[in-house]
């Protein structure tokens, strides 16, 4: 009896888990630590934006570990990913790309190399003084030998520009209106203070 219960215990974990015949798969499924707070993220040029994971319960033993984010990351097999790195806790492997440098600021835990902490606490990041060419699909990555981790679905990053029109009208001496994405409308007035309307303006309705 007890046998034909191993073979019937087997055969499902096969059906239902796992092509490999093994009773173990059934037990050692793991939860990714480490998912995305959004998926879908925008922002506007010259601004800031953080990039960050919510809370899973499931955590990550930090210790000998490394981890890093990539814009427009591609997998090559055994070369794991390659694109744009913006942030690495190694950067002997995987150098920061001088088009991100000095304006990613890691926003995670900073307990070093070492100890046990949940995946949202190191998968944290904010991206300053934004640009168009921003845009794009971000990706965290965590290694730590056969321990290997990335966020699903990924971030993707929709930088707007400031302006809709950067000058729809000039309506006077250096009064110009600006139309924002949102379609609210500001002038910049001589003195350097601006005055803001709701709603799409036009020179002629001042």
């Amino acid at each position: 009896m007890l046998s034909n219960w191993i073979v019937v215990y087997e055969l499902t974990c096969l059906i239902t888990f796992s092509p490999i015949f093994t009773v173990f798969s059934c037990n050692t499924a793991k939860t990714n630590p480490f998912v995305l707070e959004k998926s879908q993220i925008t922002a506007e040029e010259d601004s800031c934006v953080e990039i960050k994971c919510k809370p899973t319960g499931v955590p990550a033993d930090t210790g000998g570990a490394e981890w890093f984010w990539m814009k427009n990351a591609t997998w090559t097999g055994s070369k794991g990913f390659t694109g744009t790195v913006l942030y690495s806790t190694d950067e002997s492997k995987r150098p920061v790309s001088p088009l991100f440098k000095n304006r990613v600021t890691y926003t995670g835990s900073t307990h070093g190399s070492a100890g046990t902490q949940q995946g949202h606490q190191l998968c944290q990041i904010q991206i300053c003084s934004l640009s168009l060419s921003d845009s794009g699909i971000y990706l965290f990555r965590y290694e730590k030998g056969n321990d290997k981790w990335v966020t699903e679905p990924r971030a993707n990053l929709t930088v707007g520009g400031k302006y809709k029109d950067q000058e729809i009208e000039q309506c006077g001496c250096e009064q110009i209106l600006h139309q924002k994405h949102d379609n609210t409308t500001f002038m910049v007035l001589p003195n350097g203070n601006e005055k803001k309307w709701e709603t799409p303006q036009q020179c002629s309705d001042l």
